[in-house]
């Protein structure tokens, strides 16, 4: 049977502070998660590490045995707490930029030879 790791059924402790519910597949990609993180799936559950829990000890095992995650959809948004920064168009290039320069001193030294 295999087993759904997008289910969001786990909580997490962080600096002291629950976090979650994640599914095994965000827990998989969290930044502060390691194998050493305190983890449950409810608040009865006792807190142990994600290595001591046979349905997550998987995650961290690179092996080829390991689990494979399926690849995140495009129609996913990424999360709220995600930075990020909107790219900027390249810059006109330098022939342009002479181009315009050029364009303004001629305007000027016209307007000026004209009066």
């Amino acid at each position: 049977m295999m087993k759904d790791w997008s289910k969001k059924i786990w909580f997490i402790l962080i600096n002291d502070k629950e976090e979650g519910p994640y599914s095994a597949t965000d827990l998989r990609s969290h930044p502060h998660v390691t194998p050493d993180t305190l983890a449950r799936k409810s608040e009865k559950a006792r807190w142990r590490p994600i290595r001591e829990i046979d349905e997550l000890k998987e995650l961290f095992d690179d092996s080829e045995e390991g689990i494979s995650f399926p690849s995140p959809s495009s129609s996913e948004e990424p999360p709220s707490d995600e930075l990020t920064i909107p790219l900027q168009e390249a810059p006109p290039p330098l022939r342009l930029w002479l181009l315009i320069i050029i364009a303004v001193l001629f305007y000027v030294i016209l307007t000026l030879l004209w009066h």
